[in-house]
């Protein structure tokens, strides 16, 4: 029997991605799952809506110069548990 990382995440505001979603994930792999939850309920993006797409939409949408949005930081943890779990890349020189 093997093992898996995963990373999910979700907008506390998306609507089309509701919590449930993340807690029956989490169900069913119960064993090296994180999960990451960006933003608060009621945030809007810059078009005045829910966010949703936390990697495209919501990473265009976010000033580039905020470092500190919730966007820039879900990308940040996206990196970090890639560079966690793959293995490095070797040259063949």
């Amino acid at each position: 029997q093997g093992s898996c990382a995963l990373l999910a995440v979700r907008c506390r505001a998306d609507r089309l991605c509701p919590p449930d979603k993340l807690q029956r994930m989490q169900q069913e792999f119960p064993v090296g799952m994180q999960v990451r939850e960006y933003g608060g309920p009621d945030d809007r993006n810059t078009a005045g809506e829910r966010c949703h797409a936390t990697y495209t939409k919501e990473y265009r949408l976010a000033p580039p110069d905020d470092e500190n949005h919730p966007s820039r930081q879900a990308w940040r943890d996206l990196l970090d548990f890639l560079r966690a779990h793959l293995p490095p890349l070797h040259s063949s020189t």
